[in-house]
């Protein structure tokens, strides 16, 4: 029973890291997308990067909530 309990206690924390990490790297991605330092020559490489850290922290933020266990 303990170590059930251990399991559950850990997999929520996991999922809380998760979702944490995730909205952080969303939120990194939008600030170096507005401070981007020549707004008039934007090329599909630069837009390519920051779509990498919106699709990872998407990915985390996803993992975060099916780690989570339902409440009880």
């Amino acid at each position: 029973m303990k170590r059930r309990y251990r399991m559950r206690e850990r997999k929520k924390m996991l999922g809380g890291v998760l979702a944490v990490f995730g909205v952080m790297v969303w939120a990194v991605s939008a600030t170096l997308g507005l401070a981007s330092h020549d707004h008039r020559g934007v090329s599909i490489s630069q837009l390519e990067e920051l779509s990498i850290g919106v699709i990872a922290g998407g990915a985390s933020v996803v993992g975060g909530i099916i780690c989570s266990p339902p409440p009880v």
